[in-house]
């Protein structure tokens, strides 16, 4: 799991955390929590080694099938 900062969620609109918290919004809540998630064990020794073979990043597919790039 990739989890924003504090400083991130500064960054959104104000309200933004509140609306996706109401049950109408359930399915955009989910696409944002699984946007943040890599499925397997990934840990930070692994994920430099991938880096480094990528020659300074790495994509990650998360569960909702979107892309990350780690540098």
């Amino acid at each position: 799991m990739f989890a924003p900062t504090n400083e991130a969620f500064e960054k959104l609109p104000a309200g933004t955390v509140d609306t996706l918290l109401k049950p109408e919004n359930k399915e955009k809540l989910a696409a944002v929590l699984t946007y943040h998630v890599v499925p397997g064990k990934f840990t930070a020794d692994k994920l430099a080694r991938k880096i480094t073979a990528g020659d300074g990043s790495a994509q990650l597919t998360t569960v909702n099938g979107e892309k990350l790039t780690a540098r």
